[in-house]
């Protein structure tokens, strides 16, 4: 096929480089052996071009470069032209579609412009380097070195926050540059990078962020406690680890002596659900592979000199190559063998990942849709946050960040289980796949001091009464000290994300709320989106007290601490938690406006209301309407169908009835109510827990 080549020469032209008048233009490649067969023409501006037919098929890789001289023995090769940084590296392209010529871009000579006099913006992300460096912002001193200031310490950065530090400054023409910033010991350059080029155009230049050295990494911020990390690089867990304290266990900087110290490195055994400390830490972690560390304020044992934050963990900056497919960790199997187990898994790639796109991909085979990090700001002293389907703590699309493991739950169903990460979930932000559909989005915050735990309730077309795919169980803390608000389904499940039908005309959601502190709490709803047919009310079964929920909701209140007997960290189980409370504090009343019976209006259908509240312990109301005077029978049955208790039998009148049901001679379980009104039946579950 026909390939057009085009190269500039007038800076050749301008700074007496090359004499058109005695000299020629040749591009020779990989085409053409590299000889000086193929001329190029004199055009207008003092651009060369010529069409040369070049041979190959589709997709093959042509290097080439341009060359002039007064003859095609002798003369003036470009230099290194090509991206990849390496001395005397070429030009490129990939061969089209058979057939199909192609036209090759213009380019400069030697990639030499004209010298533009411009501002240019530098910045430099310094964050790793300062945190690995001990040394504050206020200490360190960033500079840009390069050809046009002699690589002097004439051109400071300023901090402009988060680690950034950025300059203006006029500049004439490509130049070569590097920083460097002042430690208080000599200094220190970027050293394992080539010096950087500035590229030479015409317009105002913000060049992109890049990080110091091209160091990568990850900062812990915030204090000390518990973190959910995974590397993805194949470095050692001791030098990932490195500039934090680890302990008990070998290869990390106590790993034994006098009153073993407690491990603070861990995992999952996804056979039994302990959390389980790492046999060593000589070793890296395995692709996708995640793991929880206690970080410590002091970074050497008993020394409080070192109480630095925050911490960087630097690391390499090859990833794993996709597709990673977790199989182990530690030789304990990443997915578990047993229904509903938990592993800690991890993003295996130097980038952030969607885990919509995974779930959309179906890249997570025999898995429950939730992932759940660890927040060490969440709670008392740190909680899971959860993410399923749009809701939850972690951005839009499930944005889940580089160096972030994080935990997910096999499917009850016995069956092949297998995570995989691919390029395609990589992310920058949220990739929200679809705007999913929902009658009420409500994101509650249980609020005390600058202490946040977080529950979601959607209602929406896919949601159940009992636990489904959308769903999120609230699972225990691994601090002994804990804040938890949650909600629960007719099944059990205490769930910090739920998924209930818009179907229900009328909904009591259970919500609990528990922690181990006495104080004043509040409930906010700073997440609150809800269909106009919908209202939604707050009912306080300690007070009586009914809020309705709209924007701005505020709700203050008591609460008194539970105590926490919980065993050592390490003799734990990562599992769906368990909450001391009998019955739930509050109580979420959803209600369309169909539910609404205008005053003084009789009932239009028969109908069967929710109890409330439920679960319930030991006392609930059932409320039925009716439309005319009836025959009623009410009656409660257990799930084995044995009837338990008979509420109504006999005639009633039309309107509204409510009967009280106590229940303090039965067992905790599911037990369902039926209502027979004439030849109508209608049966509803409701839960009874003691």
């Amino acid at each position: 096929r026909d390939i057009t080549f085009s190269v500039d020469m007038s800076v050749q032209i301008s700074e007496g480089n090359f004499d058109p008048a005695t000299e020629d233009v040749y591009v020779r490649g990989s085409f053409n052996g590299y000889s000086g067969a193929n001329m190029l023409t004199e055009g207008a501006d003092n651009i060369y071009s010529s069409t040369f037919s070049v041979e190959g098929d589709e997709g093959v890789v042509i290097a080439y470069k341009f060359y002039f001289g007064e003859d095609a023995a002798s003369g003036t090769w470009e230099g290194n032209v090509g991206d990849g940084g390496g001395s005397g590296e070429d030009r490129e392209f990939t061969l089209g579609p058979d057939g199909e010529a192609q036209v090759i871009p213009t380019v400069f000579f030697n990639n030499v412009g004209p010298a533009f006099t411009r501002d240019v913006t530098f910045s430099v992300d310094m964050s790793v380097a300062l945190a690995s460096a001990r040394i504050s912002v206020g200490d360190a001193a960033v500079f840009v070195r390069g050809n046009f200031n002699g690589f002097s310490l004439d051109n400071p950065l300023t901090h402009v926050g988060n680690g950034v530090f950025e300059t203006t400054i006029e500049l004439t023409g490509s130049e070569t540059y590097k920083f460097f910033f002042n430690n208080g010991n000599g200094g220190q350059w970027e050293d394992s990078i080539t010096d950087r080029v500035l590229p030479n155009q015409e317009d105002p230049q913000v060049l992109d962020t890049v990080m110091f050295d091209n160091q990568l990494g990850v900062l812990l911020t915030g204090g000390a406690g518990w973190r959910t990390l995974s590397d993805p690089t194949t470095a050692t867990l001791s030098a990932f680890l490195g500039p934090i304290w680890t302990q008990g266990l070998p290869g990390s900087d106590y790993p034994s002596g006098d009153n073993d110290p407690q491990p603070n490195v861990f995992t999952i055994n996804t056979i039994n659900g302990d959390y389980q400390a790492l046999p060593s830490l000589g070793q890296s972690s395995p692709a996708g592979s995640g793991f929880g560390v206690y970080v410590y304020d002091e970074d050497v044992a008993n020394d409080e000199t070192t109480n630095f934050w925050p911490k960087a963990l630097p690391t390499g900056n090859v990833e794993y190559a996709s597709p990673v497919v977790v199989t182990e960790f530690m030789g304990v199997p990443l997915l578990g063998v047993n229904p509903s187990s938990f592993a800690l898994v991890g993003n295996p790639f130097l980038s952030d990942i969607s885990w919509d796109v995974i779930v959309a991909d179906g890249g997570n085979v025999g898995l429950a849709n939730a992932v759940y990090v660890y927040d060490h700001t969440q709670g008392v002293e740190g909680d899971w946050i959860s993410y399923v389907d749009g809701m939850g703590g972690l951005p839009a699309g499930g944005i889940i960040a580089t160096y972030q493991g994080f935990a997910v739950q096999s499917s009850a169903i016995m069956e092949a289980r297998s995570l995989t990460f691919t390029d395609n979930a990589k992310s920058t932000g949220g990739t929200l796949l679809s705007a999913p559909q929902y009658d009420a989005l409500v994101n509650f915050n249980l609020n005390f001091n600058d202490r946040v735990s977080s529950s979601w309730v959607r209602i929406s077309e896919s949601g159940s009464l009992e636990r489904g795919v959308n769903d999120a169980v609230r699972l225990t803390p691994i601090s002994n000290q804990y804040m938890t608000i949650a909600t629960q389904k007719e099944d059990g499940s205490i769930l910090t994300i739920g998924d209930f039908p818009a179907h229900e005309q009328t909904l009591n959601i259970p919500l609990f709320v528990e922690s181990t502190i006495t104080g004043v709490y509040s409930i906010t709803a700073p997440v609150l989106n809800v269909d106009s047919e919908w209202t939604l009310k707050l009912f306080d079964t300690v007070t009586g007290q009914t809020m309705d929920i709209v924007p701005g909701f505020e709700y203050v209140f008591e609460l008194e601490g539970v105590s926490n007997a919980a065993s050592d960290t390490f003799e734990k189980v990562i599992a769906e938690a368990s909450l001391q409370s009998d019955s739930p504090r509050f109580v979420v009343i959803a209600s369309t406006a169909t539910t609404s019976v205008p005053v003084n209006e009789l009932p239009q259908f028969v109908a069967l209301n929710q109890n409330y509240p439920n679960p319930f312990n030991p006392t609930t109301q059932i409320s039925y309407e009716l439309p005319a005077s009836a025959d009623v029978r009410l009656e409660v049955f257990n799930i084995q169908g044995q009837r338990v208790a008979s509420l109504v039998n006999a005639a009633q009148t039309a309107g509204t009835h409510t009967v009280t049901f106590d229940a303090s001679s039965l067992a905790s379980g599911v037990y369902l109510y039926r209502l027979q009104v004439g030849a109508q039946v209608i049966t509803k579950k409701m839960t009874l827990l003691k």
